[in-house]
């Protein structure tokens, strides 16, 4: 399918980004009216919405127009574009249409993202146009569409109204769902009917939307078309998800009743070359539930291809015959993330690794420690469920009580939370931490939570790198003249320990015992950076098997900006190499837009790549 009209001559990677909703462009394709709309500059990405039929101003996402030039597409049937006269809104016609806009903006290659139906366009665009993709983004859909899929979202729909059962509305949602899906009693006949369906299941879509609704001014409001010469358009891709050889980012709500993780989870195990984001506070609208973890997933996987892409350009061009050895500039102000031959994506760990990694390091760190320091801070470890259980009693930072490791030997359930929260109350624990990954959070957890008094808290990015990458990133690493980086011993523990409380912001008390306690332990590597023989920086390496674990690395305010975490992952990263590891794991605090990490663009910088998001939750003894 071939636009007739010119393409433009603007570069869309110049397109200024825009305010509001930006001015239609118009195509005609076969006689058909394509309209879209172009936001934002960066790496080009098409905007594919969900429905059918739903208009895509939903899916507006400033946090992604400010790194990238988002192609907002009306998909035929819906919006400004016209309907399609016989009635065949296939996915390959759709994808079709897709490429029309591609060719319409000059653009070669682009980025597709997703969104429900929009996410079967976008596997069947990668079906039908590999050669025009750069990455695919499946945002909340699946890999079918038909009885299948529909019988699976009754079944979710129902377990919703059952979680909501205190909510009006989520009866009422169900009753819709069900008066026009299952018992076919209810016809959607018009524009207004179907605007009328939309709104009455819409609650069903969020994991709060009450909530949802209060933090950001009330519902969104969802406007679509109803096309009364729609074919059924039963699609089923799952045998051939094989083919498809284009980096993917899947996302899904892990309370997404439409399309439920399960379907997430299939294409991210069957596709070659996939990582999967699972948002543990969404529904269908991670984009609207938590933009910040949604963008930056997003963001990330761009950046990630963008550098691999740069890179694989830099290592084919020609030698210029007028600068001799030399080569295009990479993008200056994006991460390099280099991948190892042989790995689908780069360094992807699967959550069990990642959290029972941080379990074990963080229940040697803090069980290691000896009498009677661990009596005079009320220290205490104990493993229940297949996870961790830790806690200080005298802890102001609220760092060192925490759970974590849970869901891999056995699932969360209400009994399993009673005991951790029993555990804290018996040690007059005032606050605690439970860390579980969004890939094992239970569909009671909302529940549970309630029952518990148990609240949503700070989010923390899990990341990971494979050794032989991180070598390359680490021979880049430059520290500042006067500052020497090495090995601590025994005989520097106690000065090397005394950085981390002030330089993290902690209490002396227990906190410097802790790292102290880690000096010479087997498999655990501790590092300093000094200048002028005082410590300044530290930083800690754990080994167990293959994988090696950065810790505890920080360094003191006025030390900071002067590469000393940089070589301290360097450092890091030899001695994991020495010591037999291929993967390197490590987490740090979220980034939300507008903010600055060090930590997090450090390691980004040192080739780690984010594997998910991990919303942590605050448990507070008002007993």
């Amino acid at each position: 399918m071939k636009a007739p009209n010119a393409p433009n001559h603007r570069s869309p990677r110049e397109t200024p980004a825009q305010t509001g909703r930006a001015a239609p462009r118009t195509l005609v394709v076969d006689g058909v009216r394509q309209v879209y709309r172009v936001a934002g500059a960066g790496p080009v990405c098409l905007v594919h919405s969900g429905g059918p039929g739903v208009h895509p101003e939903y899916l507006r996402m400033p946090d992604l127009e400010s790194r990238m030039t988002m192609v907002h597409i009306d998909p035929v049937g819906s919006g400004d574009s016209d309907l399609l006269p016989d009635g065949d809104y296939s996915m390959s016609r759709y994808a079709g249409f897709a490429a029309a806009v591609l060719d319409d903006l000059g653009a070669p290659t682009a980025y597709f993202l997703g969104h429900s139906h929009g996410g079967f366009v976008g596997l069947q665009f990668a079906l039908d146009h590999p050669e025009r993709l750069d990455g695919l983004v499946l945002y909340d859909t699946a890999p079918l569409n038909g009885r299948e899929l529909r019988e699976t979202a009754t079944r979710e729909m129902a377990a919703f109204a059952r979680r909501r059962a205190d909510r009006p509305e989520a009866a009422e949602a169900r009753r819709v769902w069900d008066e026009v899906n299952v018992t076919r009693t209810r016809k959607v006949t018009d524009h207004d009917g179907y605007a009328a369906y939309l709104r009455a299941i819409l609650p069903a879509y969020f994991a709060d939307h009450r909530e949802t609704a209060g933090r950001t001014g009330g519902s969104p409001r969802l406007r679509g078309t109803h096309d009364p010469n729609r074919l059924p358009a039963d699609w089923d891709v799952r045998d051939r998800l094989g083919a498809i050889g284009t980096p993917a980012l899947v996302i899904v709500g892990a309370h997404d009743f439409i399309c439920p993780p399960k379907w997430a989870r299939q294409m991210h195990d069957a596709l070659p070359d996939a990582r999967l984001c699972e948002l543990s506070g969404s529904g269908h609208f991670g984009h609207i539930e938590e933009p910040a973890l949604f963008a930056t997933a997003v963001l990330d996987f761009v950046h990630g291809q963008e550098a691999v892409r740069g890179r694989a350009a830099r290592d084919a061009a020609p030698v210029d015959a007028h600068h001799r050895g030399t080569r295009p500039a990479a993008s200056p102000d994006l991460p390099t993330h280099p991948r190892r031959e042989g790995h689908a994506m780069t360094s992807e760990i699967s959550p069990e690794i990642l959290e029972k990694t941080e379990a074990e390091e963080m229940y040697e760190y803090e069980a290691g420690v000896a009498e009677p320091a661990r009596s005079t801070w009320g220290l205490a470890a104990t493993r229940l469920g297949g996870g961790v259980v830790l806690a200080m009693r005298d802890d102001p930072s609220n760092y060192w009580n925490k759970a974590l490791g849970f869901g891999f030997d056995e699932p969360v359930t209400l009994d399993l939370m009673e005991q951790v929260i029993a555990f804290y109350r018996e040690r007059d624990v005032p606050r605690a931490t439970i860390q579980l990954a969004p890939s094992v959070i239970p569909e009671d957890w909302p529940f549970i939570c309630e029952k518990l008094g148990i609240e949503g808290s700070h989010s923390i990015r899990k990341l990971a790198v494979d050794v032989e990458s991180a070598l390359v990133a680490a021979a880049r690493a430059e520290l500042d003249e006067g500052l020497t980086v090495g090995p601590v011993d025994r005989s520097d523990a106690a000065e090397w320990a005394a950085v981390l409380p002030p330089a993290m912001g902690m209490p002396a008390q227990g906190t410097q015992e802790m790292a102290a306690a880690s000096v010479g332990r087997p498999g655990w590597h501790t590092f300093a950076v000094r200048e002028a023989g005082t410590v300044v920086a530290m930083a800690t390496l754990r080994v167990a098997g293959e994988v090696g674990s950065l810790f505890a690395g920080c360094t003191m305010p006025a030390a900071r900006g002067r590469g000393a975490q940089s070589a301290l992952i360097a450092a890091r990263v030899r001695a994991a190499k020495d010591a037999g590891c291929r993967t390197l794991v490590v987490e740090t605090f979220d980034e939300p837009p507008g903010t600055h990490n060090s930590s997090y663009q450090n390691l980004l910088r040192a080739g780690f790549t984010l594997q998910y998001s991990r919303r942590n939750w605050d448990w507070t003894n008002r007993s």
